[in-house]
C-alpha cells in the first residue's frame, strides 16, 4: 500500500478528487480545503494498492496537477484498514513484486 499526499491548486482539486474516489486501486481519500500555502491549494491524501499505483499516478499527471502542485509518493509500512485490504487483494499481481515508476 501506499499513500499519496497531493498539493492541488484550487482549479485542480474536484478533477483529482473525482479521479481518486473513482479509481478501483484507491482504498481511501481525504480532501483538506485550503491547507496548502505553496501553492495556494488543497491537500489530498489517498491510499493507493502498489499493483495499481502506476496507473493511479498516471492519471494524476494527465489531470496537470503536478505543474504547480505536487505528488508525493510514500510507502505505507503498515496499515489497518479493512477496504485497503480488499482493494489491495482485488488488484491483480502482488504489491511485494509490484514496481512503481
Amino acid at each position: 500500500m501506499l499513500t499519496l499526499t497531493i498539493t492541488s491548486p484550487v482549479g485542480c482539486t474536484d478533477e483529482v478528487q473525482d479521479l481518486l474516489i473513482n479509481d478501483p486501486a484507491v482504498s481511501s481519500v481525504a480532501v483538506i480545503r485550503g491547507a496548502s500555502v505553496k501553492p495556494a491549494g488543497d491537500v489530498v491524501t489517498a491510499d493507493v494498492a502498489r499493483e495499481g499505483a502506476n496507473d493511479t499516478i498516471r492519471a494524476l499527471i494527465g489531470t496537470g496537477v503536478h505543474r504547480e502542485g505536487t505528488i508525493h509518493i510514500d510507502d505505507a509500512a503498515t496499515w489497518v484498514s479493512a477496504n485497503a485490504y480488499q482493494v489491495d487483494n482485488e488488484m491483480p499481481g502482488d504489491g511485494v513484486d509490484a514496481v512503481v515508476w
